[in-house]
C-alpha cells in the first residue's frame, strides 16, 4: 500500500488512507475513481468498474502500483 500511496503523492493526486488494524487497510483516490484495499491475504481493486480481487504478495502490489502509475499519468498528460 505504500507504493501505492508514494505514486498518488508523487502526482500530487487527492486520496484518503484508512487502517483499520487487523481488517486490513483502503486507499481511496476519487479524482482518478480507484479504490484499493486488502483484508485476509486478498486485494481488491476497484477502477470504475467490478471489483478485482487478486492475492496479496509483494508482486501484486507492484503490479496495481504500475497500473496506478499508469492512470496518473492519463489523468495529468495533456494531449
Amino acid at each position: 500500500m505504500k507504493k501505492i500511496a508514494g505514486i498518488l503523492m508523487d502526482y500530487g493526486m487527492d486520496f484518503e488512507y484508512e487502517n483499520h488494524g487487523s481488517n486490513g487497510e483502503k486507499i481511496q483516490c476519487c479524482e482518478l475513481g480507484i479504490e484499493v484495499s486488502n483484508q485476509n491475504g486478498k486485494i481488491y481493486y476497484q477502477l470504475s468498474a467490478p471489483t478485482e480481487t487478486i492475492e496479496e504478495s509483494e508482486d501484486a502490489y507492484s503490479m496495481l502500483a504500475n497500473m496506478v502509475e499508469q492512470e496518473c499519468i492519463s489523468e495529468t498528460s495533456s494531449f
